[in-house]
């Protein structure tokens, strides 16, 4: 599985704090969304009502790492580990505040759902299997992902009651992973295959369907699908990676990268078709916010100027155009892209702060 991966957790006790006041400049407000104990943290999803957001915090390196979910009333709240288990992550989040992720026990990693009048509970695996990861879930309390065993990764979906079903792989293919679910019943993912792994939908109408891939490249995964059916990853030759838009009426489109960019993945997209993602530059990371108006942009000079802080990636964008992003603080941050800073990695603490618009997004 291709992801982005960053250490995470945050600094002990830190509340949530916003870092811009109204009479800044900048087309996004920040809130940095502080951390459990460690120091690091990566929030992955927010909802369209609560504003809540949803991801896992620790320490360095990943250890002591907790799912938790944040709101800007209650700050981040840690949503435990299962009997057993030590750690525990969350990918995804409704809007009934409903998260995924998963969660080790004594024996194995396993697929989990939190709510706030359940707790965690774990999802379970397909027959013969021993472990299994929850990716996404949608309003209608559908949860996919994947179960692994003896013979092989297979894409899942857990229907509201719980009971999962294996959804395949495409023709002639050893594995699958689900990534997302929109409210339709639409999911989306990688599957290998004898051309190499691809971008699939599937709908239980239709089954599994290849996405393909951009043109000359190889292979491609899915990453994320908007409640209008956008679909939005990357697609992949040797030493090259770019971001993808799709759609049932035009296809696979390259939506480009930013300036100079050794790659560029594309991780979540809204039904306004404003994409975010990740970047990769000659100066590192950068965040990134696509739409069909406005081309690529680089989101920290979408900040107020004295924000202080650089954002690597953009891992979830929703219907109001709140953005999800991590990165770190840096004194003295201005809003020039072309600033020299160190590798992200050795910039400290990750961070995951939550931008919101100014004003209401332009709706495409």
């Amino acid at each position: 599985m291709k992801n982005i991966v960053i250490v995470l957790a945050l600094i002990v006790g830190v509340m949530s704090h916003a870092l811009a006041s109204d009479g800044q400049s900048g087309t996004y407000s920040v809130s940095d969304l502080g951390s459990l104990s460690g120091g690091n943290a990566v929030g992955r999803q927010v909802d369209n009502i609560n504003r809540r957001v949803a991801g896992s915090s620790g320490r360095a390196h990943g250890s002591n790492t907790r799912a938790f979910s944040w709101t800007a009333e209650h700050g981040m709240t840690d949503l435990g580990v299962l009997e057993g288990g030590d750690r525990s992550e969350a990918f995804a989040v409704n809007d009934l505040g409903d998260v995924v992720g998963d969660s080790n026990n004594a024996k194995s990693l396993r697929a989990i759902i939190w709510s706030r009048t359940g707790g965690m509970r774990e999802l379970g695996t397909l027959p013969g299997d021993n472990s299994s990861h929850a990716s996404s879930i949608n309003n209608r309390g559908q949860i996919v992902g994947y179960s692994s065993g003896p013979n092989g990764l297979r894409a899942v979906l857990w229907t509201k009651d719980l009971a999962i079903q294996s959804l395949g792989t495409l023709p002639d293919g050893d594995y699958s992973e689900a990534r997302a679910i929109n409210d339709s019943g639409q999911v989306i993912g990688v599957s290998s295959s004898p051309s190499g792994k691809r971008a699939f939908l599937w709908t239980s109408e239709e089954g599994m369907i290849d996405l393909g891939v951009l043109l000359g490249d190889t292979s491609s995964e899915a990453m994320r699908i908007s409640k209008n059916g956008l679909v939005v990853g990357s697609s992949h030759a040797l030493g090259i990676t770019r971001a993808f838009l799709w759609s049932k009426k035009t296809g696979m489109q390259d939506i480009g990268g930013l300036p100079n960019a050794k790659y560029t993945d594309a991780l979540d997209v809204n039904a306004s078709g404003m994409v975010v993602g990740a970047s990769q530059t000659p100066l590192g990371g950068r965040a990134f916010i696509w739409s069909s108006s406005g081309g690529m942009q680089d989101v920290n000079n979408m900040l107020p100027a004295d924000a202080g802080i650089l954002l690597v990636a953009a891992l979830g964008i929703n219907e109001r155009g709140q953005i999800v992003g991590i990165g770190s603080p840096h004194q003295g941050r201005t809003n020039d892209s072309k600033m020299h800073t160190d590798d992200e990695n050795h910039a400290g603490l990750i961070h995951s702060y939550l931008l919101t618009p100014r004003s209401s997004p332009n709706k495409e």
